[in-house]
């Protein structure tokens, strides 16, 4: 992953949560809106999802009760696949109480100009552009170039080891420019070799930097600890160079990719590129910038910005162990789909989402490692020290997506996506790992298949339903005031209490003390009308007070029936009875 912020203990700075809406413009009345299926039917803490392929524009509730209600489109969007690719428009849509609704809660029409994905993608910096050209290179690699790459490497490898060995010195040839069109022949020594990482560092980093009992320390670090927690969970790599090992390569070349500009260094270094995994590497041919050879990149501590963004010795220490484990499911991932299956890259938003269980996963080792109070700054710090670098960003990044989901798709990333989407498919996949066992995760890199249709054959049922009962655990899991254990296993998550969690970051400082899911309440009468990208999600709430049968309406502005290509549906939980 190239992009890294860094927030503070938990939270990272607010965003705005964009509630302004697009009116049809319509000045007639509504047609009629009649329910063409049985009302839903639910006691207190059931929930259902119901589908607009069958309802049509109109559904029913059977009885009065206080309701979540989550329209939603469980479909993924086309992928960033192109150089040319442009975001689809997010697709307007209307949800109305009651069989005529004729109040609008929006008091404002949005334009396209108006969100927040107009004009640079989100998240569309120097290092944004990097990470999406090496996907985007990725994709028209062919995989069977992989074989005469295996033969050059061996031979290269046969030349440089002596007595058996990693070579004291090595070249190698890095990317030089965000456009992936310039290379820099780099000269590095090895600092640690183990049974499956070889660990070299550029003889031109620039001090101060790391001794070499803390390179070598690295070199355990990732040997020992992170590369077997990658591949329990999702595979194997490749071995294109025949020498069963990961090189991990430390060089400023990383860290001039991002170079500040003199009229605004500030903006310039909110992100950098912390490291990466190219496929141009196990699948470039006998191209002489390939390496041929499993390569993990990482930037150097370069406090005083001489190669580019200035980087902390802390910095690198706490960043680069998860931007690792991180690219590590990237590069098992490229191997598992198209070199060993010979299919396409695994879908963005899926493949993120994995690399970003991949840090938690790291994250979860070393709570297990150190349970509380061990390990940790101050007795009540929630996760030990270790800990933190691999999943305190992962809750941040989802924090912000249940700001705005109805605006941060899950399933169809804006270009290659920002840091909030990228949060809501690790909150997918952690939900999904909680129901169907983390076991789930090797099985969605060990195939051909992708994207939603992927998760599906996993988890051996249709993504829509899945998709639906995970938008309703993001609010319904530990409801206040009610026994967590009373809400259906498959409305929360297990692994974790998220709600206790995010409302800890909302409690900090720079937060306003709600809970990010806040849902728009609507009655009798009311409706509201937005955009939203395939893989979106909404939250409204109705209350007890509605005469039953309650009929409501999602449909498009104009009050037709939505596409069925969408996966238009809504979600519905019967909330607990006021006492």
């Amino acid at each position: 992953m190239a992009m890294r912020r860094f927030p503070p203990a938990l939270a990272l700075g607010g965003l705005l949560l964009l509630t302004a809406a697009c009116s049809d413009g319509s000045t007639t009345p509504p047609t009629e809106c009649a329910a063409t299926t049985d009302p839903v039917a639910l006691a207190p803490l059931q929930g259902t999802t119901v589908r607009a392929a069958d309802f049509g524009r109109c559904f029913q509730l059977q009885d009065a009760g206080d309701y979540l209600l989550v329209p939603q489109f469980a479909s993924e969007g086309p992928e960033p696949e192109t150089r040319n690719f442009e975001p689809a428009e997010p697709f307007g849509f209307h949800f109305g109480v009651g069989s005529e609704p004729d109040v609008t809660l929006a008091t404002a029409s949005a334009s396209r100009a108006a969100l927040p994905w107009a004009g640079e993608p989100r998240g569309g910096g120097a290092a944004a552009r990097f990470h999406a050209m090496l996907r985007r290179q990725e994709a028209n690699l062919d995989p069977r170039a992989a074989a005469s790459a295996a033969g050059a490497g061996a031979s290269l490898m046969t030349a440089q080891v002596t007595g058996g060995g990693p070579p004291a010195s090595r070249t190698f040839q890095v990317l030089s420019d965000l456009e992936g069109e310039s290379f820099t022949t780099v000269t590095a020594n090895l600092k640690y070799a183990g049974d499956r990482i070889w660990l070299y560092v550029d003889a031109n980093v620039p001090p101060p930097g790391f001794s070499d009992d803390e390179w070598a320390a690295f070199g355990r670090l990732f040997n020992t600890d992170l590369f077997p927690i990658n591949e329990t969970n999702f595979g194997t790599t490749s071995d294109v160079d025949n020498n069963d090992h990961v090189y991990v390569l430390f060089t400023p070349v990383v860290n001039s990719l991002v170079q500040p500009t003199p009229d605004s260094p500030s903006t310039s270094c909110r992100s950098y590129v912390a490291g990466f995994f190219t496929g141009f590497d196990l699948a470039g041919g006998t191209d002489p910038n390939s390496n041929r050879a499993e390569i993990f990149y990482s930037s150097v501590p370069d406090p005083n910005g001489v190669e580019g963004c200035p980087v902390r010795v802390e910095q690198v220490r706490s960043i680069t162990p998860a931007t690792f484990i991180h690219e590590l499911q990237h590069m098992i991932s490229f191997n598992q789909h198209r070199l060993v299956r010979g299919g396409r890259s695994e879908n963005v938003w899926l493949n993120e989402g994995l690399s970003l269980i991949a840090e938690e996963l790291g994250g979860k080792y070393y709570e297990a490692r150190y349970p509380p109070p061990t390990g940790r700054s101050s007795p009540t710090q929630l996760f030990p020290d270790s800990a933190l670098g691999f999943i305190q960003p992962n809750l941040s990044y989802a924090f912000d997506w249940l700001t705005m989901t109805s605006d941060s798709s899950v399933t169809t990333f804006d270009n290659f996506g920002s840091l909030e989407e990228r949060g809501g498919a690790w909150l997918f996949l952690r939900w999904l790992g909680d129901q169907k066992g983390e076991g789930i995760y090797r099985t969605l890199v060990q195939t051909n298949r992708r994207g939603a249709a992927n998760v599906a054959a996993a988890a051996g049922e249709d993504f829509p339903k899945l998709f639906g009962d995970f938008a309703l655990a993001v609010y319904t899991d530990s409801l206040p005031g009610v026994a967590r254990s009373a809400i259906p296993e498959r409305y929360r998550f297990k692994s974790r209490n998220f709600r206790y969690i995010f409302q800890l970051i909302a409690n900090q400082p720079s937060g306003d003390g709600r809970y990010p899911v806040s849902p728009i309440e609507l009655a009798v009468g009311q409706s509201d009308s937005n955009d939203m990208p395939q893989g979106g999600i909404e939250f409204y709430r109705v209350g007890a007070s509605a005469t039953a049968p309650l009929t409501l309406r999602f449909s498009r502005v104009d009050r037709t029936q939505l596409a069925s290509s969408l996966g238009a549906q809504v979600t519905i939980f019967r909330l607990p009875d006021a006492p």
